[in-house]
C-alpha cells in the first residue's frame, strides 16, 4: 500500500524531535525496508533485522545496536513486547502502536501505547490512546501539543514563583514588624493576578521550535537545574528591587 500523506514529513518532524522511530511489520525484510526508506525511516548505515536475527541476538546485544535500528521484519508480538523492555531498560521512554489482540501486551508494558480505532477492542483496552484516525501524523500533532502543554506550564512558574516565593518572604518580615497587614492584602492582589497569569500562559499556541528540540530525560521533573537558577534570580531580584524602593 502507499505512504499516507504526510507521513515521510512526520517521520523527519519525529527525527529533528530526537524521536527514534522503528518500523514493526509482517512484511519481508526487501519489502520492510523499501517501505522504511520511502518514509525516511531507514538510511544508508541503519539496522534492519528479520525477527530471527532479532530473536538470537543477546539482551546486551540489541542495546548495542538500538540506536540504529529501524526495521524488524516478520516481526511476532513476542519480538514487540521484548523490543520495549529492552529500550525501556536502556532508560527511553517508548510508545508502541498496535491493533491486534497479540500486541496487547507491548501495548500495556510500553509508556505510552497508541491503539488503532480499527482494531481490535483487546488492543483498544491495553493502550493509552486510541488514534481514532489510525494515522501516525496525528502521534506527531500529539508530541506537540504534549510539549506546548510543558512550556506553558514552564512558563507560568518561571514567571509566577518567583512572585509568591518573594511576597511569602517579605510577608515573613512584615509579620515580625506587626505590618501583617500589608502583606495579606499583596498576597489578595496576586491571587487576582495569578488568574489572568494562568488564562494567559495556559493560551500560548504551538510552535515549530519545539519540534526541534531534545525531549526531556525520563524521570525529569518540572524543575531542572536551569529553571531553578532562573526563579532564584528572579526572586533574589524583586526582594533587592524592594529594598531599594522601600
Amino acid at each position: 500500500d502507499p505512504l499516507r500523506e504526510g507521513v515521510k514529513e512526520a517521520v523527519q518532524t519525529a527525527k529533528e524531535a530526537g524521536i527514534q522511530v522503528i518500523e514493526m511489520t509482517g512484511d519481508a525484510l526487501e519489502t520492510a525496508i523499501a517501505i522504511a526508506r520511502e518514509a525516511g525511516i531507514y538510511e544508508d548505515g541503519d539496522i534492519a533485522l528479520t525477527d530471527q536475527e532479532f530473536s538470537e541476538m543477546k539482551d546486551d546485544k540489541v542495546k548495542d545496536i538500538l540506536p540504529r535500528l529501524k526495521v524488524i521484519a516478520r516481526c511476532a508480538p513476542s519480538t514487540k513486547l521484548r523490543l520495549v523492555t529492552l529500550a525501556q531498560e536502556t532508560g527511553m521512554s517508548v510508545a508502541m502502536t498496535g491493533d491486534g489482540t497479540n500486541d496487547s501486551p507491548a501495548l500495556a508494558r510500553a509508556d505510552v501505547g497508541f491503539a488503532m480505532n480499527s482494531g481490535t477492542d483487546v488492543a483498544k483496552a491495553a493502550g493509552d490512546i486510541i488514534l481514532t484516525d489510525d494515522n501516525f501524523t496525528s502521534i506527531i500533532r500529539g508530541i506537540k501539543l504534549g510539549r506546548t502543554f510543558m512550556h506553558n506550564i514552564n512558563m507560568f512558574l518561571d514567571f509566577q514563583l518567583p512572585i509568591n516565593i518573594s511576597l511569602l518572604l517579605l510577608n515573613l518580615v512584615f509579620f515580625s514588624t506587626g505590618a501583617f497587614l500589608t502583606s495579606a492584602l499583596i498576597l489578595i492582589i496576586n491571587i487576582i493576578m495569578d488568574s489572568l497569569n494562568s488564562l494567559s500562559f495556559g493560551s500560548e499556541p504551538e510552535k515549530e521550535e519545539y519540534m526541534k528540540e531534545k525531549p526531556f530525560v525520563k524521570g525529569t521533573g518540572l524543575f531542572d537545574k536551569q529553571s531553578k537558577l532562573r526563579i532564584g534570580t528572579a526572586t533574589t531580584s524583586f526582594i533587592l528591587a524592594y529594598i531599594i524602593l522601600m
